[in-house]
C-alpha cells in the first residue's frame, strides 16, 4: 500500500464521482487569470470611472457559479464564467461609488473616511 488512492482505478462509486468534483473545484479557486488585462485578480476598469489602482479581489467558484469579493470597496459579483462575474464586480464597485458620491454631504463620518480610501482607487 503507497498511502494513497488511486482515483483512476477506483469504482466510480458516488463518493469517488463527488470527490473529483470537490477536487477539480478546489483547484480551480487557487487563481483565476483576468485574459483582458493580464492581471491576477484585480479590477482595471470600472463602468463610469477611471481606475487609479487596480482593485484586489478573490475568486471561488461556488457550484457551478464564480464568485468575486473585493475587501477595499466591500462588493461582490457573480456570474457563470469568470468574466461576466467580474464584470458584476465591477459594475457593482461602480454602482456603490456612484451612490458613495451622491450622498457625500449627508455620509456619517465613517462612510465620508471609507469614501476618501475609495477615492485613491478611482477617479470621475
Amino acid at each position: 500500500m503507497t498511502g494513497y488512492i488511486d482515483i483512476a482505478e477506483a469504482a466510480p462509486t458516488a463518493v469517488t464521482k463527488e470527490l473529483i468534483h470537490w477536487l477539480s473545484a478546489s483547484v480551480e479557486q487557487l487563481m483565476y487569470r483576468d485574459n483582458s488585462t493580464d492581471t491576477v485578480n484585480a479590477i482595471q476598469e470600472v463602468p463610469g470611472y477611471t481606475v487609479l489602482e487596480p482593485i484586489p479581489f478573490q475568486a471561488e467558484k461556488i457550484c457551478d457559479e464564480f464568485v468575486l469579493t473585493d475587501e477595499v470597496f466591500d462588493r461582490y459579483g457573480t456570474g457563470d464564467t469568470f468574466g461576466e462575474a467580474r464584470e458584476d464586480l465591477a459594475s457593482a464597485i461602480s454602482d456603490y461609488f456612484t451612490t458613495l458620491r451622491a450622498e457625500k454631504d449627508s455620509l456619517s463620518r465613517g462612510a465620508k473616511e471609507h469614501l476618501k480610501v475609495l477615492q485613491t482607487y478611482l477617479s470621475a
